[in-house]
């Protein structure tokens, strides 16, 4: 877990509570490593990946957690597959 020292701590309270109540843009462009910050500041996030966006109506945190879980789905939906040609294949041969 990241330390963060107690001025590091109030800079950052200040920059979001600025960003979010000072700011009058629909949108606002940040980046940032800290995760903490940007689920605290964020409502959409869009993600540039190999030459594409991909917008996401949630938080960076809730975007990968819905990524991981459709990669999990994804394997598995393909293991299954796997199988199925497996037992096709298995079966045409006897036949």
């Amino acid at each position: 877990m990241n330390m963060v020292d107690e001025q590091d701590l109030q800079s950052i309270l200040w920059l979001e509570k600025f960003l979010k109540e000072s700011i009058n843009y629909n949108s606002l462009v940040v980046t940032s490593h800290d995760q903490v910050f940007l689920d605290r500041l964020s409502e959409q996030t869009i993600c540039l990946r190999e030459q594409r966006l991909d917008y996401f109506d949630g938080t960076p945190s809730l975007m990968q957690s819905v990524e991981a879980e459709e990669r999990v789905h994804k394997e598995k939906v393909a293991n299954a597959l796997d199988k199925k040609k497996e037992h096709v294949s298995f079966n045409s041969k006897v036949s």
